[in-house]
């Protein structure tokens, strides 16, 4: 459960049994906190004020792990996160910077300690959500204003394999 009141992130963990068994206050954020919980039961809390993007890990206790900031691509936000096959983390947003005009899709690949791999800021306004490939690396989608649906693939270390654009039969 996460709950965003009034800029403070609270989390709990629930049971199978409607319990709750714990629930923990984790500061405060300005804006939104995105969650994911991942294979080794932790939990992954990405958070901004739009300067920066802040990022928990969580153990299955609730207690932190560790917790990172990242800055340097202009007004970052982070909108989607996945588990990296190699056990790290994948995080999908959007971001502002002075060479663009208007937003563009940002992703962080960071490892299980959360220390940058790499990150990349990619030509398109907005994506929708990001999933892990079968044969690595990662697929992105996007809609545009027209309804056309855009797919991005990406290798493991973020570069573009290739985009396919599908347009809706009329209705």
């Amino acid at each position: 459960m996460l709950t965003l009141l009034f800029g403070v992130v609270i989390l709990g963990h629930v049971s199978a049994q409607p319990e709750v068994v714990w629930e923990r206050s984790y500061g405060t954020y300005r804006y939104h906190a995105l969650l994911g919980a991942f294979s080794d039961g932790g939990v992954l809390v990405v958070a901004d004020d739009w300067l920066a993007t802040s990022i928990m890990k969580l153990d299955v206790k609730g207690d932190v792990v560790w917790e990172k900031t990242y800055t340097g691509v202009g007004r970052a936000s982070g909108r989607d996160v996945i588990e990296a096959q190699d056990g790290g983390f994948v995080v999908m947003g959007w971001t502002e910077t002075e060479q663009s005009t208007g937003g563009r899709v940002w992703i962080l690949d960071i490892d299980r300690d959360g220390n940058k791999l790499w990150e990349r800021i990619l030509d398109i306004p907005m994506a929708n959500a990001i999933c892990g490939r079968k044969a690595g690396g990662y697929a992105l989608s996007s809609v545009a204003g027209s309804g056309d649906v855009l797919i991005l693939e990406l290798d493991d270390g973020g570069n573009e394999i290739r985009q396919r654009t599908y347009t809706p039969a009329p209705t």
